[in-house]
This record gives C-alpha cells, structure tokens and sequence, in this order.
C-alpha cells in the first residue's frame, strides 16, 4: 500500500479533513461537557460572569465592530505609547485596547440591560 493509500488522514492535512472535524468535535464537546458540570452542576459561576457578558452580546459586538471603526479609536488613544514599546509588545497592547474597549461597550450595554435579540 503506498503512502497517498492510506484511510487514515493526518490531523493536521487540510481545514475540512475528516480527521480535523472529528478532533475539533471530540474537544468541543469534552469542553463543553467540562464546563456544563463545573457552572451548572457545581454552581461554580462567579468566575464564568465574563463569557455571559460577551455571550449574551455576541451579535451585538460582531455588528458593532462592522459599522464602528474600534481600532481607530484604540490607535488614538494607544498608538503613542504602543511606538515607545517594541514591536511585539506595541502589539499586544494594542490588542489588548481593542479588547477592552470592545468589553467596555459589552459591560455597558449588560448593566443597561441592552440586548439584541434575533
């Protein structure tokens, strides 16, 4: 049997393998089934309050980011400081503003209890 014979595909061969999709599945929902019996089973939620806020949001800060330029205004406020850090931190800054503007606008809207509902 030659290689290019083989039934098993590598996992890492293209993005919509049958190998990939299975694997990207079985973590899925290990990951989920680990985080239904630690929130709901166990009752522990303080810690998970983050993912609620951007989970009842979700397609509000995806359309908010297609009409509202956050990076323009994180660059204004962060482009000055991010050019006296190397590249690599200059980066992460800025990925980290981008971040937490976008999680202010989520917090806002949550404690307003503003929610889009499709």
């Amino acid at each position: 049997m030659s290689r290019n014979d083989s039934a098993a595909f590598p996992i890492n061969k293209a993005l919509w393998s049958s190998s990939f999709v299975l694997v990207a599945g079985a973590y899925s929902l290990s990951l989920f089934a680990l985080f239904y019996w630690i929130i709901d089973v166990k009752g522990w939620r303080k810690w998970a309050h983050c993912f609620e806020i951007i989970g009842l949001n979700s397609i509000t800060i995806y359309l908010f980011r297609q009409f509202v330029s956050v990076k323009y205004t994180n660059e204004f406020f962060l482009k000055g400081l991010s050019e006296q850090l190397s590249p690599e931190w200059g980066a992460v800054l800025l990925a980290a503003g981008y971040l937490a503007l976008c999680w202010l606008f989520l917090t806002f809207l949550y404690r307003q209890k503003l929610f889009l509902k499709v």
